[in-house]
């Protein structure tokens, strides 16, 4: 499967306990979309709509 990283816009900021629900923290791509988010100025991010959200691990192995 080729990686589609797919972050979407939030007009408001996700609060410290709600990240884990908008974000795959240890995405490969969190990075990429992190980057993304910043180059078009948005105020918040979220993963929910990509399809990678729900197919990477939401721990990394070495740490699970």
């Amino acid at each position: 499967m080729l990686a589609d990283p797919n972050p979407k816009q939030l007009r408001k900021l996700v609060e410290d306990p709600d990240v884990e629900t908008h974000r795959s923290l240890f995405c490969r791509w969190y990075d990429h979309c992190l980057d993304q988010a910043v180059e078009r100025h948005w105020a918040s991010w979220t993963c929910e709509q990509c399809s990678l959200f729900t197919t990477e691990p939401a721990v990394p192995v070495a740490l699970a």
